[in-house]
């Protein structure tokens, strides 16, 4: 009974993956139709660069450090204290990310994509300040993966970039008439 229980789990979870797949693809597609291959869309990228990197490496340090800590208290039943400070670090190292990459923007733009224009430059910057408090987001996203993932709960956070995707694509198609900004 459980070895059929964990195909239909799998199963589900690849299915969820497909899903995702072709919603990215989707969303590529949406872009390129309402941008093209143009300096928006390098802008575009170039900016998001950021917060997913600082995300990346807040989710990364508690991927590697919360689950086992966790664990280890969830069996002495002290899990909620771990779990509501290391929220709250999350959130804290997240805003701090997002208040240096606001503050520091240009410079961060600079030595990123030194090489685009002043004018595409000036652009990233005002994307990168748009998109700064996204590391809040995809930081609190980990942390929850992380902690559902703790009590084997898998479909939920495999659902996430499935919502992403859809987001970002109906995002575009209503917000589009604001040009990049409105991505």
């Amino acid at each position: 009974v459980s070895q059929s229980r964990y195909f239909k789990a799998a199963l589900g979870l690849s299915a969820i993956s497909v899903i995702s797949k072709v919603l990215g693809f989707a969303r590529e597609q949406a872009i390129a139709w309402r941008f093209g291959a143009s300096a928006l869309v390098d802008s575009y990228v170039a900016a998001l660069v950021i917060p997913q990197l600082l995300a990346g490496i807040i989710g990364g340090a508690i991927a590697t450090s919360f689950l086992p800590v966790y664990s280890a208290e969830r069996e002495a039943g002290k899990e909620r204290k771990i779990a509501g400070t290391t929220f709250y670090a999350t959130v804290g190292l997240s805003l701090l990310g997002s208040v240096l990459a606001l503050v520091f923007a240009p410079l961060i733009v600079r030595g990123l994509v030194g090489n685009f224009s002043l004018e595409q430059q000036a652009l990233t910057v005002g994307l990168l300040r748009i998109m700064a408090l996204g590391t809040l987001l995809m930081s609190v996203s980990f942390f929850l993966t992380i902690l559902l993932n703790g009590h084997k709960e898998f479909m939920l956070p495999a659902l996430t970039p499935v919502i992403m995707n859809m987001v970002i694509v109906t995002g575009l198609l209503a917000l589009g008439f604001l040009s990049i900004q409105g991505l």
